[in-house]
């Protein structure tokens, strides 16, 4: 009896043995089949994380060329006030000469007459 119980384990033991074997191999054969495609995607999320980096470098970039040229707009319109506030004085000046040159052709014009 108890050999036929030992046999009868033993046989047991060996099937259980090869299934698990089995299920190894055919586990073995599914990953392998599944490794290029896990390459591919850990490729692919690689190469996405670079591109989100790229993006961020570049919108970085975008935000320092907008700033420099807010900045050098506010530069030339600070310069371009100065330019027309130094215009007017100008204008001012020369408009004051003018009245001043005809008030002296008047008077000019005036001793002319004058003097005949």
């Amino acid at each position: 009896v108890f050999r036929q119980v030992g046999e009868e384990l033993i046989e047991e033991v060996c099937f259980l043995k090869d299934r698990k074997q089995r299920r190894v191999d055919q586990s073995t054969r599914e990953s392998t089949k599944r490794k290029p495609f896990r390459d591919e995607l850990e490729q692919c999320l690689a190469r996405e994380a670079e591109h989100a980096l790229v993006r961020t470098e570049l919108s970085q970039a975008r935000d320092e060329l907008v700033d420099e040229i807010d900045s050098i707009k506010a530069q030339k319109d600070y310069e371009n006030g100065q330019l027309a506030r130094h215009v007017q004085k100008l204008k001012e000046q020369l408009k004051q000469q003018s009245e001043g040159a005809t008030t002296e052709v008047a008077a000019a014009c005036a001793e002319i007459a004058g003097a005949r």
